[in-house]
């Protein structure tokens, strides 16, 4: 038997997932846990919405009239992506997506247990990323706040702070959008609110008070694995935001920053100038891009045969989509230094 899940990206796009590894999604439930606040009862598709239909357990491909390439690791056909096997920090998995450029892309995933832990990140993010950015609603890596009605928006590369960020946010009272994803759309931000990855260093006290005793203690056991493994091995605790905020569905944007952290040891203190949308949308581009490192591979194999196809010209309708919602944006250029508070970064802010 398997687990059906349906989950609806605010009402703009449909996710079904077909879990056959229900025993596996017993230990771990990091899928559904990541779109909880997504879940709907009732899947009753709208014929006029994107739809992401995803299947996991073991498939067969269908490698007929395919080219198979990379040594066999890849095989493509016009609007068809299958990877036979890639391996991350322990885990593996294999995938084919179907009509990927269509309304409704069917996605194929086997994974190892492991493998459960990254495909949401990986492969089933992506996916959400691509079928949103075809219907003009373009997600952006970066966490978000609401205060006075407007949204404020942080986005950075990974690690760079937005959880953080977001975090101390709430900690004052602010609405939450999000601290990974948002989504844009006619100059408007709409929350995208997975799940929170939480660690030790991102633990902060608005967090913590809310955390079980058992929380806490898997919180400083995964810090061990960490520090035993020197770093090779990260697990995040996952948690609901709304358990600590009130989540703001949609809000007009005041202001966008993007954050560049520095490591120069002299540094201490931050600087904030004006950034042209041109430029800011730049960066956008090549921090999403980061985020979807596998997929940049594939799309590269998948554009030797099909050059003038919707994905291989992937980014550039992203950053097209991003100039289209963003442009009339107020953009910010933050340089800060490690030893930075972001509880002062948002001080500064609030009296800019």
């Amino acid at each position: 038997m398997s687990d059906i899940t349906h989950f609806s990206i605010n009402d703009i796009l449909y996710v079904s997932i077909h879990d056959n590894k229900r025993r596996y999604n017993k230990i771990f439930k990091n899928i559904n846990k990541h779109y909880e606040n997504f879940l709907i009862k009732n899947a009753n598709e709208d014929l006029n919405k994107n739809c992401l239909r995803i299947t996991i357990g073991k498939f067969e491909p269908d490698l007929s009239n395919k080219y198979i390439i990379g040594d066999g690791k890849y095989a493509v056909c016009d609007g068809y992506i299958y990877v036979k096997k890639e391996v991350y920090k322990g885990g593996h998995w294999s995938f084919e997506a179907n009509n990927i450029e269509g309304r409704i892309t069917e996605l194929k995933i086997d994974c190892n247990t492991v493998g459960r832990i990254f495909i949401t990140g990986i492969i089933i993010d992506f996916f959400i990323h691509l079928k949103l950015c075809q219907i003009n609603h373009p997600i952006i890596h970066s966490s978000g706040f609401v205060k006075d009605d407007k949204a404020i928006l942080f986005s950075t590369r990974g690690g760079g702070g937005k959880t953080s960020l977001v975090l101390e946010a709430i900690s004052r009272g602010y609405g939450y959008l999000g601290d990974n994803y948002l989504i844009i759309n006619q100059h408007k931000v709409m929350s995208f609110p997975t799940a929170l990855s939480i660690f030790t260093y991102n633990l902060h006290p608005v967090v913590k008070s809310c955390l079980s005793k058992t929380e806490i203690l898997q919180i400083s056991l995964k810090n061990i694995i960490y520090k035993l493994t020197r770093g090779y091995v990260k697990f995040f605790t996952k948690i609901n935001p709304n358990r600590i905020a009130k989540i703001v569905p949609i809000s007009d944007i005041n202001a966008a920053y993007v954050i560049f952290p520095t490591n120069e040891q002299e540094a201490t203190k931050m600087t904030m100038a004006p950034l042209s949308p041109e430029e800011a949308i730049a960066h956008i581009v090549c921090n999403q891009m980061l985020e979807f490192a596998f997929f940049n591979k594939y799309i590269c194999e998948y554009s030797y045969y099909y050059p003038e196809s919707d994905l291989a010209n992937h980014w550039n309708k992203y950053a097209d989509s991003l100039n289209k919602n963003l442009n009339k944006v107020k953009f910010y250029k933050l340089n800060i230094p490690k030893s930075f508070k972001y509880k002062d970064l948002l001080s500064i802010i609030d009296n800019y």
